[in-house]
């Protein structure tokens, strides 16, 4: 069983290394931005200066890092702390609540359930179309009922930030065995990471989902390193928290199941073998589980809603350009609600038709599918912004943003702009460096596997799912450490040169 585990982990290691290379290149040529307004195109720009800009940004990295070298790491993330506190508190006071989209249908369900109207959870109800967002209903039940002001909910993104970046500050010290410089460059870059700030603005389940995910990992490392059951129960409660606020971090339970086998494979550990089943099957039935819940309460039975398949053919459709390919285009709630008549059933068997001929258009069609997919990918992975910004109230901006500087962030105009070049160089310098930490440092390679398992799984399944690059910050976000890593490597260069 140990060859077998070392072979897989062998082979997952070059394939990543081939994943995270091609995103890398793809990011030093190219840049996507998403148009700020409901049209969410996404245009394409070649820009090679970017690997200058890079370079500026790995030099300030540097530099705040030796700025900071006498201060501990508790003082570091406690000064970054206030200053996240500080930008929050001048953007709750400057912008009026604007949830839209997704995230405005499920907080109006939140609040009909609560008040006992259950039209949502009926045929051509929100809820009956999308029964997998439950989960993110519940955690906005559960908001509401601490706070009745919607603010509530960018205060709770802030605190959920603000342990995204503990655990991956937590994560990077079990890897690296308390190695403080490697530490405090994880902190420095955790807190330059502006997207995830930006995200406080955006009230759905992308946060809180991570936020569940990370500290996960956190645990899983652990349970391998101590076999504590404490661990291992609190671990795979958080995967199915994630897992039940976002399903795409069904990805990550999947991530921490191999790791788990693999680990049960290497060192003949039953427990491990035991905690990847219950992750697994936590995570796949916990949608039934919610389910059943709001059954009971409600006494309206769940509706199948429109099926993943759909999902997969409109991601797959050589046809839908009209965005960006492969983003979201109305065909998969077309398909459920006109083609099939709200029959889930139905739905599946035309969506499973329609994937098999996009299949059979991309194999005829060699050239156009790769120019589909490369585009699709581009978009997703080389938009620096993640659309953190355009997730917040960027549509008519001067009715809900009182601050200059904000309304121009909002609008895409040039605090935008500059956020922009300044996040491509930080995730360009974090692909770089992560790549190469990949490539050489095999030491700490077992350990950081889980981390970039979940960056390869993302890659993989948003290439078929729909696309959006709000999706893919997160997995960006956990390279940090392998990047933080090669940096320290870099700075004691220097410093011998220098001695």
């Amino acid at each position: 069983m140990k060859w077998l585990e070392e072979i897989s982990r062998k082979i997952m290691h070059y394939i990543i290394v081939i994943a995270i290379t091609t995103i890398m290149v793809l990011n030093c040529v190219f840049t996507a931005r998403v148009a700020y307004d409901e049209s969410e195109k996404v245009s394409y720009f070649v820009q090679p200066q970017s690997i200058i800009f890079a370079v500026v940004m790995g030099i300030i990295i540097c530099s705040m890092f030796c700025g900071l070298k006498k201060f501990s790491e508790k003082t570091i993330f406690v000064a970054f702390t206030i200053m996240y506190i500080a930008i929050m508190i001048y953007m709750v006071l400057n912008i009026k609540v604007c949830i839209r989209a997704d995230a405005k249908y499920v907080l109006d369900a939140a609040k009909q359930i609560s008040n006992g109207n259950y039209a949502s959870l009926k045929k051509g109800g929100y809820l009956y179309i999308y029964p997998n967002q439950l989960g993110l209903v519940s955690y906005d039940r559960i908001l509401l009922k601490i706070c009745k002001n919607e603010k509530i909910m960018y205060i709770i993104n802030l605190f959920e930030i603000i342990l995204i970046n503990w655990f991956g500050y937590r994560i990077s010290n079990l890897i690296f065995k308390c190695n403080v410089s490697v530490n405090k460059i994880v902190i420095i870059l955790e807190f330059l990471f502006l997207p995830q700030l930006f995200f406080i603005m955006f009230a759905y389940g992308l946060i809180p989902g991570f936020c569940a995910m990370i500290a996960a990992f956190y645990f899983v490392l652990k349970f391998i390193e101590h076999r504590k059951i404490s661990m291992a129960i609190i671990s795979a409660v958080l995967c199915v928290i994630a897992a039940v606020l976002k399903m795409n971090f069904l990805i990550g339970a999947i991530a921490v199941f191999i790791i788990l086998f693999l680990d049960f494979m290497k060192n003949k550990e039953y427990r491990s073998l035991a905690l990847a089943m219950v992750i697994i099957m936590g995570t796949l039935m916990s949608g039934k589980v919610i389910g059943a819940i709001y059954e009971f309460e409600t006494g309206v039975e769940k509706n199948n809603g429109i099926p993943s398949t759909a999902w997969i053919a409109m991601g797959t459709d050589l046809e839908n350009t009209e965005k960006a390919p492969g983003w979201y285009d109305i065909s998969n709630y077309a398909t459920y609600t006109l083609d099939a008549n709200y029959d889930s059933e139905k739905a599946g068997e035309i969506s499973q038709k329609k994937i098999k001929d996009n299949l059979k258009k991309s194999i005829e069609n060699p050239g156009r599918t790769i120019k589909f997919y490369g585009k699709k990918i581009v978009s997703m992975w080389c938009e620096p912004m993640f659309q953190s910004v355009w997730s917040g109230p960027c549509i008519d901006t001067k009715d809900y943003v009182q601050s200059t500087i904000l309304n121009s962030l909002y609008s895409g105009k040039n605090v935008e702009k500059v956020c922009s070049i300044f996040i491509k160089a930080l995730v360009l310098n974090i692909l770089i460096f992560s790549c190469i930490f990949r490539w050489r440092s095999s030491q700490y390679r077992e350990k950081s596997d889980l981390l970039y398992l979940f960056f390869l799984g993302g890659i993989i399944f948003h290439i078929f799912w729909e696309g959006k690059s709000q999706y893919t910050y997160p997995y960006v976000f956990v390279l940090i450490p392998g990047c933080a890593y090669e940096f320290e490597k870099i700075l004691m260069r220097f410093k011998k040169c220098y001695k």
